[in-house]
């Protein structure tokens, strides 16, 4: 609903706070560093706002001709099951790549495709299909064995 601005030394010093800790919070630290360094030279445009309201309107922001990708991890969670189906619905009546990495229980059409919870406690997925189940903040992908049929077009 309100996206943080990188180039803000309050915002960015917030986004640091929400670093994990542990054995390396030091890399996740200096890869959020070098990454708000990027945004601040070339900042993004930024909607704020309910995703379900501004969607269509980020989508038809893109130039015409180009491949509009639809990228988010651990978001729905935060959506009540009525939004996040919603947004389900949205993003796919868009012409659009929706590439999700969400935990499991968000996307069930997602996780009924998953091997049995194990280490993969998120799924990975293009356009609605599974691809891998992942570790939380992409420590880990284990590639599902049809994946490459499905990211190849």
């Amino acid at each position: 609903m309100h996206p943080l601005d990188p180039a803000d030394d309050g915002d960015r010093a917030w986004l640091r706070a929400l670093v994990w800790p542990g054995p390396q919070a030091a890399d996740r630290l200096a890869r959020l560093d070098a990454a708000a360094e990027v945004a601040t030279r070339e900042p993004a445009r930024m909607l704020a706002g309910d995703l379900n309201d501004l969607l269509p309107e980020a989508v038809s922001l893109a130039p015409s001709g180009c491949t509009v990708v639809v990228f988010h991890t651990a978001v729905l969670l935060y959506l009540r099951r009525a939004d996040r189906e919603a947004f389900v619905r949205q993003v796919r009546s868009l012409p659009v790549r929706w590439i999700a990495q969400e935990g499991r229980g968000v996307l069930p059409d997602i996780d009924a495709a998953l091997p049995p919870v194990g280490r993969a406690r998120f799924g990975l997925s293009l356009d609605g299909r599974a691809l891998a189940g992942t570790a939380p903040h992409g420590g880990r992908i284990d590639w599902l064995p049809d994946a490459r049929g499905l990211v190849v077009r």
